[in-house]
């Protein structure tokens, strides 16, 4: 017999991989320290990154769980942080070069040769 998490569990992960016993055990188990709200997230997440196992969502529960996460408002801020750091770091990892019409007409005359 299913509890209501368990239900609530099923429905929300129809677009997930099939939630064997084992899934939906471990899921159960991180229910016991952290709010099913943020559980229900994760796999929000795990759709939305088209990576659907229970092993992506539990590095994200654990991720969480490591930076002391107990709240769905605190785990929406870190990813909000999450992004715009990997926004900026990929501003910055190269720098776009200019060159000129001259430079461009060398390296392909350099080809040619």
């Amino acid at each position: 017999m299913l509890t209501a998490y368990e239900k609530s569990l099923t429905s929300t992960t129809i677009t997930l991989e099939p939630l064997h016993n084992i899934g939906m055990q471990i899921l159960s188990d991180y229910a016991k320290e952290m709010p099913s709200d943020l559980i229900i997230l994760a796999m929000k997440k795990a759709v939305e990154a088209n990576i659907r196992t229970i092993q992506y969502i539990k590095g994200i529960l654990n991720n969480w769980s490591n930076k002391g996460i107990k709240t769905l408002v605190e785990a929406e801020k870190e990813d909000e942080q999450f992004k715009k750091g990997n926004k900026k770091q990929a501003k910055t990892r190269f720098d776009q070069r200019e060159y000129s019409e001259e430079d461009l007409n060398s390296l392909y005359a350099n080809k040619k040769e």
